[in-house]
Protein backbone atom coordinates (compact mmCIF):
# COMPACT_ATOMS: atom_id res chain seq x y z
CA UNK A 1 0.00 0.00 0.00
CA UNK A 2 2.54 2.10 0.86
CA UNK A 3 4.90 1.59 -2.23
CA UNK A 4 2.09 1.95 -4.34
CA UNK A 5 1.38 5.48 -3.16
CA UNK A 6 4.29 6.19 -3.72
CA UNK A 7 4.73 5.20 -7.41
CA UNK A 8 1.05 6.99 -7.74
CA UNK A 9 2.60 10.67 -6.14
CA UNK A 10 5.17 10.63 -8.39
CA UNK A 11 3.05 9.18 -11.39
CA UNK A 12 0.21 12.50 -10.81
CA UNK A 13 3.67 14.98 -10.04
CA UNK A 14 4.81 14.47 -13.58
CA UNK A 15 1.19 15.41 -15.04
CA UNK A 16 -2.49 13.52 -16.04
CA UNK A 17 -3.13 11.97 -19.27
CA UNK A 18 -5.30 10.41 -21.44
CA UNK A 19 -7.18 7.47 -19.97
CA UNK A 20 -10.36 5.29 -20.02
CA UNK A 21 -11.71 2.10 -18.58
CA UNK A 22 -11.41 -1.48 -19.42
CA UNK A 23 -10.71 -3.36 -22.82
CA UNK A 24 -13.74 -5.69 -23.13
CA UNK A 25 -13.88 -6.33 -19.30
CA UNK A 26 -17.64 -8.52 -19.58
CA UNK A 27 -18.50 -10.88 -22.10
CA UNK A 28 -22.09 -9.52 -21.64
CA UNK A 29 -20.80 -6.82 -23.44
CA UNK A 30 -23.58 -4.83 -25.92
CA UNK A 31 -24.30 -4.79 -29.27
CA UNK A 32 -24.91 -2.55 -32.30
CA UNK A 33 -26.60 -3.31 -35.24
CA UNK A 34 -26.68 -3.55 -39.19
CA UNK A 35 -28.98 -5.75 -40.64
CA UNK A 36 -30.18 -8.21 -43.58
CA UNK A 37 -32.40 -6.19 -46.59
CA UNK A 38 -35.67 -7.70 -47.48
CA UNK A 39 -35.90 -9.19 -44.23
CA UNK A 40 -33.49 -11.63 -45.85
CA UNK A 41 -30.98 -13.27 -42.60
CA UNK A 42 -27.66 -12.74 -43.02
CA UNK A 43 -24.73 -15.65 -42.11
CA UNK A 44 -23.28 -14.80 -39.25
CA UNK A 45 -21.04 -11.85 -38.53
CA UNK A 46 -22.62 -9.85 -41.18
CA UNK A 47 -24.92 -6.86 -40.54
CA UNK A 48 -26.70 -4.31 -42.39
CA UNK A 49 -29.50 -1.89 -41.27
CA UNK A 50 -32.29 -4.10 -40.25
CA UNK A 51 -29.69 -7.42 -39.18
CA UNK A 52 -27.90 -6.10 -35.85
CA UNK A 53 -24.94 -7.47 -34.30
CA UNK A 54 -24.90 -9.13 -31.07
CA UNK A 55 -24.39 -7.22 -27.79
CA UNK A 56 -20.96 -6.07 -27.45
CA UNK A 57 -20.31 -5.69 -31.35
CA UNK A 58 -21.32 -2.67 -33.73
CA UNK A 59 -22.12 -3.02 -37.68
CA UNK A 60 -18.55 -1.60 -39.69
CA UNK A 61 -19.16 -1.81 -43.11
CA UNK A 62 -21.43 -4.81 -43.47
CA UNK A 63 -19.11 -6.37 -40.80
CA UNK A 64 -19.63 -7.27 -37.05
CA UNK A 65 -16.85 -5.68 -35.32
CA UNK A 66 -15.80 -5.80 -31.74
CA UNK A 67 -16.74 -3.41 -29.53
CA UNK A 68 -19.69 -0.07 -29.53
CA UNK A 69 -20.05 3.26 -30.98
CA UNK A 70 -23.02 3.96 -28.49
CA UNK A 71 -25.13 2.82 -25.94
CA UNK A 72 -27.70 0.96 -28.30
CA UNK A 73 -24.77 -1.60 -29.12
CA UNK A 74 -25.14 -2.55 -25.65
CA UNK A 75 -27.21 -5.01 -23.54
CA UNK A 76 -29.01 -3.36 -20.65
CA UNK A 77 -27.00 -3.42 -17.57
CA UNK A 78 -24.29 -1.85 -19.71
CA UNK A 79 -23.04 1.43 -21.32
CA UNK A 80 -20.78 2.22 -24.04
CA UNK A 81 -17.69 4.14 -23.04
CA UNK A 82 -16.99 6.86 -25.22
CA UNK A 83 -14.56 8.30 -22.90
CA UNK A 84 -12.29 5.96 -23.14
CA UNK A 85 -8.89 5.09 -24.69
CA UNK A 86 -10.09 4.26 -28.08
CA UNK A 87 -11.65 3.87 -30.82
CA UNK A 88 -12.43 1.11 -30.93
CA UNK A 89 -15.34 1.36 -27.65
CA UNK A 90 -16.39 -0.85 -25.17
CA UNK A 91 -19.39 -1.78 -22.91
CA UNK A 92 -18.74 -1.66 -19.58
CA UNK A 93 -21.06 -2.07 -16.35
CA UNK A 94 -23.63 0.33 -15.64
CA UNK A 95 -22.58 -0.02 -12.10
CA UNK A 96 -19.91 -1.38 -10.15
CA UNK A 97 -20.59 -4.26 -7.93
CA UNK A 98 -18.54 -4.65 -4.38
CA UNK A 99 -17.42 -8.00 -2.53
CA UNK A 100 -16.62 -8.98 0.64
CA UNK A 101 -15.09 -12.71 -0.07
CA UNK A 102 -13.92 -14.17 -3.20
CA UNK A 103 -17.47 -16.34 -3.17
CA UNK A 104 -19.46 -13.36 -4.73
CA UNK A 105 -17.13 -13.36 -7.56
CA UNK A 106 -16.74 -14.91 -10.59
CA UNK A 107 -14.44 -18.19 -10.63
CA UNK A 108 -11.44 -16.78 -11.91
CA UNK A 109 -11.37 -13.61 -9.77
CA UNK A 110 -10.65 -13.04 -6.06
CA UNK A 111 -12.29 -10.04 -3.49
CA UNK A 112 -8.92 -7.65 -3.46
CA UNK A 113 -9.88 -4.61 -1.07
CA UNK A 114 -14.05 -5.26 -1.77
CA UNK A 115 -13.53 -5.08 -5.91
CA UNK A 116 -13.42 -8.21 -7.53
CA UNK A 117 -9.75 -9.12 -9.55
CA UNK A 118 -8.80 -11.68 -11.87
CA UNK A 119 -6.61 -13.77 -9.93
CA UNK A 120 -2.82 -13.83 -9.93
CA UNK A 121 -1.48 -16.05 -12.41
CA UNK A 122 0.57 -18.87 -11.80
CA UNK A 123 3.54 -17.25 -13.78
CA UNK A 124 3.53 -13.78 -12.76
CA UNK A 125 4.00 -11.08 -15.60
CA UNK A 126 7.20 -8.72 -14.63
CA UNK A 127 5.44 -5.68 -13.44
CA UNK A 128 7.06 -3.20 -10.69
CA UNK A 129 5.17 -2.04 -7.90
CA UNK A 130 7.32 1.28 -7.81
CA UNK A 131 6.01 2.64 -10.83
CA UNK A 132 2.84 1.35 -10.14
CA UNK A 133 -0.27 3.50 -12.05
CA UNK A 134 2.41 4.69 -14.82
CA UNK A 135 1.94 3.18 -18.15
CA UNK A 136 5.65 1.79 -17.40
CA UNK A 137 4.52 -0.42 -14.92
CA UNK A 138 4.58 -3.78 -16.88
CA UNK A 139 1.00 -3.61 -16.84
CA UNK A 140 -1.87 -3.47 -19.32
CA UNK A 141 -4.10 -0.26 -19.36
CA UNK A 142 -6.72 -1.88 -16.76
CA UNK A 143 -4.63 -3.15 -14.20
CA UNK A 144 -1.57 -1.45 -11.62
CA UNK A 145 1.18 -3.73 -10.34
CA UNK A 146 0.32 -4.67 -6.85
CA UNK A 147 2.70 -5.97 -4.58
CA UNK A 148 0.49 -7.99 -1.67
CA UNK A 149 3.96 -8.69 0.35
CA UNK A 150 5.21 -5.36 0.23
CA UNK A 151 6.71 -5.73 4.13
CA UNK A 152 9.29 -7.85 2.85
CA UNK A 153 11.44 -5.16 1.08
CA UNK A 154 11.14 -7.55 -2.47
CA UNK A 155 8.95 -7.45 -5.63
CA UNK A 156 9.01 -10.83 -5.95
CA UNK A 157 5.59 -11.15 -4.95
CA UNK A 158 4.31 -8.00 -7.12
CA UNK A 159 1.32 -9.05 -10.12
CA UNK A 160 -0.74 -7.02 -12.56
CA UNK A 161 -4.67 -6.57 -10.68
CA UNK A 162 -6.78 -5.59 -12.56
CA UNK A 163 -9.68 -3.59 -11.09
CA UNK A 164 -13.59 -2.55 -12.61
CA UNK A 165 -14.21 -0.04 -15.18
CA UNK A 166 -16.11 3.48 -14.15
CA UNK A 167 -19.83 2.99 -13.77
CA UNK A 168 -21.89 5.30 -16.41
CA UNK A 169 -22.12 8.00 -13.69
CA UNK A 170 -17.88 7.87 -13.15
CA UNK A 171 -18.71 7.31 -9.40
CA UNK A 172 -17.02 4.28 -8.28
CA UNK A 173 -17.64 2.75 -4.59
CA UNK A 174 -15.51 3.21 -1.98
CA UNK A 175 -14.63 0.20 -1.44
CA UNK A 176 -12.34 -1.14 1.04
CA UNK A 177 -9.52 1.90 0.71
CA UNK A 178 -11.60 4.26 -1.39
CA UNK A 179 -11.70 5.26 -5.19
CA UNK A 180 -11.96 7.02 -7.47
CA UNK A 181 -12.39 7.05 -11.53
CA UNK A 182 -9.28 7.13 -13.65
CA UNK A 183 -10.74 10.45 -15.57
CA UNK A 184 -7.23 10.95 -17.43
CA UNK A 185 -5.12 11.15 -14.34
CA UNK A 186 -2.61 8.43 -15.30
CA UNK A 187 -1.48 8.57 -18.52
CA UNK A 188 -1.49 5.56 -20.50
CA UNK A 189 -4.25 3.90 -18.39
CA UNK A 190 -8.04 3.19 -19.23
CA UNK A 191 -11.02 4.47 -17.07
CA UNK A 192 -11.02 2.29 -14.27
CA UNK A 193 -11.81 2.46 -10.50
CA UNK A 194 -8.39 3.38 -8.48
CA UNK A 195 -8.25 1.77 -5.44
CA UNK A 196 -7.08 4.01 -2.26
CA UNK A 197 -7.09 7.45 -4.22
CA UNK A 198 -9.40 10.21 -4.05
CA UNK A 199 -10.72 13.70 -5.13
CA UNK A 200 -12.37 14.61 -1.81
CA UNK A 201 -13.23 12.66 1.26
CA UNK A 202 -16.89 11.64 -0.83
CA UNK A 203 -14.46 9.34 -2.81
CA UNK A 204 -12.88 7.46 0.94
CA UNK A 205 -14.79 5.46 3.31
CA UNK A 206 -16.85 6.73 6.35
CA UNK A 207 -14.67 9.31 8.86
CA UNK A 208 -11.70 8.55 6.38
CA UNK A 209 -9.42 11.75 5.33
CA UNK A 210 -8.69 12.34 1.36
CA UNK A 211 -4.83 13.67 2.09
CA UNK A 212 -3.65 15.27 -0.51
CA UNK A 213 -0.04 15.03 -1.28
CA UNK A 214 0.84 18.63 -1.95
CA UNK A 215 -0.88 22.10 -2.39
CA UNK A 216 -3.05 22.22 -5.18
CA UNK A 217 -2.94 18.94 -5.77
CA UNK A 218 -5.64 17.48 -8.11
CA UNK A 219 -6.15 13.84 -6.30
CA UNK A 220 -4.93 12.06 -3.02
CA UNK A 221 -5.08 9.08 -0.90
CA UNK A 222 -7.45 7.95 1.38
CA UNK A 223 -6.27 7.82 4.75
CA UNK A 224 -7.53 6.53 8.25
CA UNK A 225 -5.57 8.17 10.47
CA UNK A 226 -3.52 5.24 11.65
CA UNK A 227 0.21 5.40 11.87
CA UNK A 228 2.08 5.19 8.96
CA UNK A 229 -0.60 6.79 6.49
CA UNK A 230 -0.73 9.94 4.60
CA UNK A 231 -1.90 13.39 7.19
CA UNK A 232 -1.66 17.14 6.48
CA UNK A 233 -2.75 17.96 9.49
CA UNK A 234 -2.37 16.62 13.73
CA UNK A 235 -6.70 16.45 13.43
CA UNK A 236 -6.33 13.39 10.73
CA UNK A 237 -4.45 11.48 12.76
CA UNK A 238 -5.76 8.91 15.21
CA UNK A 239 -2.99 9.89 17.95
CA UNK A 240 -3.31 13.57 17.13
CA UNK A 241 0.32 13.96 15.85
CA UNK A 242 0.99 14.49 12.17
CA UNK A 243 4.46 15.01 10.86
CA UNK A 244 4.86 17.27 8.07
CA UNK A 245 6.13 19.93 5.80
CA UNK A 246 4.74 23.32 4.62
CA UNK A 247 2.72 22.61 1.26
CA UNK A 248 3.39 19.04 1.64
CA UNK A 249 1.62 15.97 3.27
CA UNK A 250 3.30 13.77 6.04
CA UNK A 251 2.42 10.56 8.45
CA UNK A 252 0.18 10.04 11.23
CA UNK A 253 2.91 9.25 14.26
Amino acid sequence: MKRMMMAFLLVLAVGCGNSSGGEGTDSNNGGGGGGGGGGNTLPQGLCNATNRCPDGQFCFNGICAPGCTSNKDCGDSMYCDTEDIGPPFYCKNKSVPTCTSDSQCAATQVCLKNFCSLKPPEVKPACDPDRSGSAEDGCDKYAICVDPNEQNNTKQDAYCASFPPCPQDGVCPTGQFGAVCNDGYLSGKGRFCMEGMCKDNSNCPSSWNCVKPYTNAVLGFCSSGAPGMPCTSNDQCASNSCASFPGMSGVCM
